[in-house]
């Protein structure tokens, strides 16, 4: 039985591994199945097809570029950071930091959210909590899951409280994370603006997004500078898809 087995076991471990295929759309809905995709920046996208062959495309022609889909923890579980942008991150909040709030995010790593950027914090299980419109321009507005608020300015966040300077009782007060819904943060400068340039929209499996410039892709990530001027290195594998706009799209 064990003789028998063997040619079988040899030849599984001599198989190669399946090579996850990404798949490009371009503007007239032509579908590429692909594989060493790349670009550099220069509004281009470069791959080798299935059949071997090379193909250059123009981003203003493309329309989607999608990743296979990865297993992992549900995005539901995780809060989401909303900017002024139009960005979005999902994750966990790590630790204070001077200008804001270090996030562990599952398709960005470990990046920075300014408070001066930031639209909103939505905690899991607290979109139902925020009313329909909830903006102060002068405030930061926290709202509990008891249905309070508190408005202020947010002096500290971290992964155990956060601490803001109460207008109504003009201190700073600490409030657990456990009871916040979310955080509406006052918007003290306008956004900014998209123009008229090729903007990429990257989105993760896990529900986070960023617009901006695209500056590579290669086999391992995808390198994208947000309207804020900052630049994220996302790996390929936290990838879901790429669309773009501005473009011909």
């Amino acid at each position: 039985m064990l003789r028998r087995a063997l040619p079988f076991v040899i030849f599984a471990l001599a198989a190669p591994a399946a090579v996850a295929q990404v798949t490009v759309v371009d503007v007239e809905n032509r579908s590429y199945s692909c594989r060493d995709l790349s670009a550099t920046g220069d509004g281009k996208l470069s791959f080798v097809d299935l059949q071997g062959r090379p193909v250059t495309l123009a981003c203003t022609e493309i329309a989607e570029i999608t990743w296979p889909r990865e297993t992992g923890r549900s995005a539901t579980s995780l809060l989401r950071v909303e900017f002024t942008d139009g960005d979005l991150w999902t994750g966990e909040i790590s630790e204070a930091t001077e200008a804001g709030v270090r996030l562990k995010s599952p398709d960005l790593g470990i990046v920075e959210a300014r408070f001066e950027n930031l639209d909103r914090i939505v905690f899991p299980g607290g979109a139902g909590m925020i009313p329909a419109d909830p903006a102060d321009d002068q405030h930061d507005v926290v709202f509990k899951r008891n249905k309070d608020t508190d408005r202020g300015g947010i002096v500290k966040l971290d992964a155990q409280a956060l601490t803001i300077h109460s207008e109504l009782f003009q201190r700073d007060e600490s409030i657990p994370l456990a009871e916040i819904a979310a955080i509406q943060f006052s918007r003290l400068q306008d956004p900014p603006a998209e123009g008229d340039r090729l903007l990429a929209i990257l989105s993760g499996h896990r529900g986070s997004r960023l617009i901006g410039l695209l500056k590579q892709v290669s086999k391992t990530q995808v390198v994208v500078e947000t309207l804020y001027g900052e630049t994220h290195t996302v790996p390929v594998g936290a990838v879901a898809s790429l669309h773009f706009k501005n473009g011909r799209v």
